[in-house]
């Protein structure tokens, strides 16, 4: 046993090296004229109050590391406040946000927030600006290895096509889309792209979509990392993707239930193939709150939807007409941690590798701070989380009922965070 054991401790050990050594979380939602009051958007029925509160219930779900928001309001106040409102008061984490140039004028826009633990703001751009502008963020994964001229670049395409189904509308989002074509081909090589919001798009077949995934200039070419392409509009065949409408009547919220897949997060070929130091961690693609089960029908209709803590559903239910869309990256370099600092008097360790539980020794810190261990498997899949405050003893964490293998363990704790690779055996 002890042989078997041994050769599979190396094996595994000997793969920690080839795989990729942390994952990105991204996560694309429209958040439903957030700080605007629009038509029958309105403080009663839309209040920022309530969408904050009903974000603090969603977010730590699954907490994103690039969080990309369509219908942010063009105040500099709100998109300011997400951060401050959501975003520090449910993670140790600290975030940052892009800014928004607005070029198009109007009175909604995108914006991307960035987990700063992990990611820099590289630069970006504004690629067109018909109905609403088209946003590129260019980031890079801040990695130990920055101080040799080593990093991952990911660069996110955020837009909000025009919405309506009519012919003029339809040509509208062609447009659109081969105005980013032409800028990408103009003034970018292909690399890690990802195109993501709301294409307010019903089939495959349309120009837009057709321009996307099947243009000529194939090394720009996207693809749908879930490959569900068809007819999305009202087609039950593609119910566990349709992301809107979450209620079937509404005054703020569109109605008919859930029948369209709007919302989207496509991918180049590098990161599809993993050929720039970053891919896409197969079955990581979801859309959060989706069942599969409320074809035309509302989020919390029969059956019961338990896909999520019901918390979570509610809140979904609740904060806009459209569900968040989901997938993880590996990223092929050394972590990027900011880790607990080891001043004098502070120790931190930990048993590796494992057999039923994870034990971590924390010496010399004030007894009450809260903690927070989220587990990955090896390829970005999020397992469990566990949260609590320090004592006295040894922070344990059951992984019994856990298959032998490779486990990322991020432990966080005020506004640091360390990630631990640990093996199972």
């Amino acid at each position: 046993m002890f042989k078997k054991n041994l050769v599979f401790l190396c094996f595994f050990f000997f793969a920690i090296t080839l795989n990729a050594q942390d994952t990105i979380r991204v996560m694309v939602y429209n958040l439903l004229y957030y700080g605007e009051y629009f038509s029958n958007c309105t403080a009663n029925n839309n209040n920022p109050d309530n969408k904050d509160a009903n974000l603090r219930t969603i977010l730590p779900h699954d907490l994103p590391d690039i969080f990309v928001v369509n219908e942010m309001s063009r105040s500099a106040y709100f998109q300011q406040r997400i951060i401050d409102s959501v975003l520090h008061k449910v993670s140790g984490r600290v975030y940052a946000r892009a800014v928004s140039y607005n070029l198009a004028d109007q009175n909604i826009v995108n914006m991307m927030y960035y987990n700063t633990h992990k990611l820099v703001l590289h630069s970006q751009a504004v690629m067109q600006t018909i109905t609403r502008d088209i946003d590129l963020y260019k980031l890079y994964y801040k990695s130990p290895d920055l101080s040799e001229g080593d990093t991952a670049f990911i660069h996110c395409i955020a837009a909000h096509l025009k919405a309506g189904s009519s012919g003029g509308d339809q040509q509208t989002r062609r447009n659109q889309i081969n105005n980013v074509m032409a800028w990408l081909q103009n003034n970018s090589q292909p690399h890690n792209f990802l195109f993501m919001g709301d294409f307010n798009v019903q089939s495959v077949q349309e120009e837009s979509m057709q321009a996307l995934l099947y243009g000529q200039n194939i090394p720009f070419r996207f693809y749908d990392p879930v490959d569900q392409l068809g007819t999305w509009n009202n087609n039950p065949d593609f119910a566990l993707y349709h992301t809107q409408s979450t209620q079937t009547s509404g005054d703020c919220h569109s109605g008919g239930g859930l029948d369209d897949r709007f919302d989207f997060i496509l991918a180049s070929a590098d990161i599809m193939q993993g050929n720039k130091k970053v891919r896409f961690v197969e079955g990581s693609y979801r859309t959060l709150g989706q069942d599969g089960l409320h074809f035309n029908n509302s989020l919390l209709g029969s059956p019961f939807n338990s896909s999520a803590p019901f918390g979570v559903i509610e809140a979904l239910y609740q904060n806009s007409d459209h569900l968040p869309v989901l997938l993880s990256l590996a990223i092929d370099q050394s972590p990027a941690v900011s880790f607990i600092p080891f001043l004098p008097g502070i120790s931190f360790s930990y048993n590796n590798p494992v057999d039923d539980i994870l034990s971590i020794h924390l010496k010399g810190l004030d007894p009450g701070t809260t903690y927070q261990v989220n587990i990955y498997s090896a390829l970005g899949e999020h397992i469990a989380s566990q949260s609590d405050s320090l004592n006295d003893k040894p922070v344990q964490i059951n992984f019994s009922h856990q298959p032998k293998g490779i486990y990322l363990v991020e432990f966080k704790m005020l506004q640091f965070s360390r990630v631990l690779k640990v093996v199972k055996f």
